[in-house]
């Protein structure tokens, strides 16, 4: 049995941590602040005493490590699966987006594609072009056609084109894919944008195509469940909260919070010894893994491989707002809603969502606006005021409800932005120091920054631990299966 000290308590730390607690090993996880979660936490409303959530965190079906991760945990239970998506265009109108449950993949989506009443015939046609173009971009098998003889003359390897293919994708922006594909500006903006900005937290101008397309791929067209949304149905800190912290004691696993760390000793070996806390006290271990955001890594990296990370300077920011509203009535009994071609973007309906809510005469909505730098230029009341002109325009009961209380939360580094060239500034979650190992969604995990590429990165760093303590291991969980028909029709594998 190893000793492992994991730097970092959020999803990243957290699931390497229990995935290496899981098979034996002494873990030690440390946090700077008093609670787990890292981005994806609970705090103290001042106003109502009630824990909620800083922004609004959902899985979907294709998200398998993150789901696998909860199963783990036991607290999968806290996750609602949504049978439909409830889209609201600018004239107020609701849209049912309800995949088939019998149709194979691509074809579930075929029925709900139609039903969206803000788009014309035309729209949607334009739609269904560029998704099947998007796949043949983005599938290996169509994108390299090279003979034989050209690969044995200059010892071409398979992995030599898969990587120029993937260069290739990270310069293109899905915008200047969208335009290559005359996409109309409405199609544009009432389709494309409403998917991708809330995905990815950033505008289509400045989102790689290889990003934007794995959304579409994995979450809509590989498998018939990849789209399914799981919304929580507790506060996140039930979640990794003191649940986790009973199920990693349990194996001999201990959770310091208050414990920043502020650097990593190097010992004359070339080895990391030691993390210094911030408190002056040490902490040694056969291996460290460090788990905190990309901004903060550098700093914590030993001086001997700082220059090796630079790259991570590079690395830009996105901002995600989320906006509290605590309402005198219910507005409406949807538990969620995705605006079209409105500032806010999402609608969480607390009070339908969570059983805490549900007994209570204030009714708790919360919106959530990814990419969102354009409202630096708006005060909090400016912003409260056009999310309920919003709610008013879908829900007309929203016209007469009396806003009880409200807040703002933008967390301003909340993801990495997914821009062109930024593939090649994620690090592996292996380092040339051979007891020191990376976890984030901001390593290389081939996701972009969600809950999922969390998970993926510390079960990533977790191989990597016991790889080399000479006990490999899989951890990473499979991604859903193609379907046969997507297989055939796209050629995905």
């Amino acid at each position: 049995m190893s000793s492992v000290v994991v730097i970092g308590g959020g999803l990243a730390g957290l699931s390497a941590g229990c995935a290496l607690a899981d098979r034996g090993h002494q873990v030690t996880i440390l946090e700077s602040r008093n609670r787990l979660g890292g981005r994806a936490s609970s705090f103290e409303d001042r106003e109502t005493g009630e824990a909620i959530d800083n922004c609004q965190h959902v899985a979907m079906g294709c998200c398998t490590n993150y789901l696998h991760f909860c199963q783990t945990l036991g607290v999968d239970h806290l996750l609602e699966r949504q049978r439909e998506l409830h889209f609201v265009d600018v004239k107020g109108a609701i849209s049912r987006f309800r995949p088939s449950t019998w149709l194979p993949s691509p074809l579930h989506l075929a029925r709900p594609l139609a039903a969206l009443k803000y788009l014309s015939f035309d729209d949607k046609s334009q739609i269904a072009s560029a998704l099947s173009q998007l796949v043949t971009l983005s599938s290996s098998t169509r994108q390299h056609r090279v003979s034989q003889k050209f690969r044995d003359e200059f010892q071409v390897t398979d992995e030599d084109l898969q990587s120029t293919r993937e260069a290739r994708q990270d310069q293109l922006t899905f915008r200047e894919f969208l335009e290559s594909c005359r996409q109309s500006e409405h199609v544009i903006r009432t389709f494309w944008h409403v998917v991708l900005v809330s995905a990815l937290s950033e505008s289509l101008e400045n989102i790689s195509f290889q990003q934007g397309a794995q959304v579409f791929v994995d979450g809509f067209l590989r498998n018939t469940s990849g789209w399914q949304v799981h919304v929580p149905i507790a506060p996140l800190e039930e979640f990794y909260g003191e649940p986790l912290a009973q199920w990693l004691s349990t194996r001999g696993g201990t959770i310091q919070t208050e414990s920043g760390v502020t650097n990593l000793v190097m010992n004359e070996s070339g080895l990391v010894e030691s993390a210094q806390l911030r408190d002056g006290s040490t902490l040694t271990a056969d291996h460290f893994i460090l788990a905190v955001p990309w901004h903060r890594t550098l700093d914590l990296l030993p001086a001997e491989l700082q220059l090796k990370y630079q790259t991570l300077a590079e690395i830009p920011a996105a901002p995600i707002s989320s906006v509290h509203l605590w309402l005198d009535r219910e507005i409406t009994s949807l538990p969620h809603a995705v605006f079209v071609d409105h500032l806010s973007q999402w609608m969480f309906n607390r009070s339908k969502l969570d059983e805490r809510y549900r007994d209570n005469p204030r009714f708790y909505y919360q919106v959530v606006i990814s990419a969102s730098q354009n409202l630096k230029a708006m005060s909090q009341e400016e912003i409260v005021q056009q999310v309920m002109s919003d709610l008013q325009l879908a829900f007309p009961p929203a016209t007469e409800a009396k806003l009880l209380n409200s807040r703002v939360v933008t967390e301003h580094k909340a993801v990495f932005s997914p821009q062109p060239g930024v593939r090649e500034c994620r690090p592996s979650q292996s380092t040339p120091v051979d007891n020191l190992h990376l976890a984030g969604d901001w390593t290389d995990t081939g996701w972009p920054a969600t809950m999922e590429g969390a998970v993926r990165s510390g079960y990533l760093a977790a191989e990597s631990v016991l790889e080399q303590l000479g006990t490999p291991d899989t951890v990473l969980q499979p991604d859903l299966p193609t379907g046969r028909l997507a297989r055939w029709l796209y050629k995905l594998d």
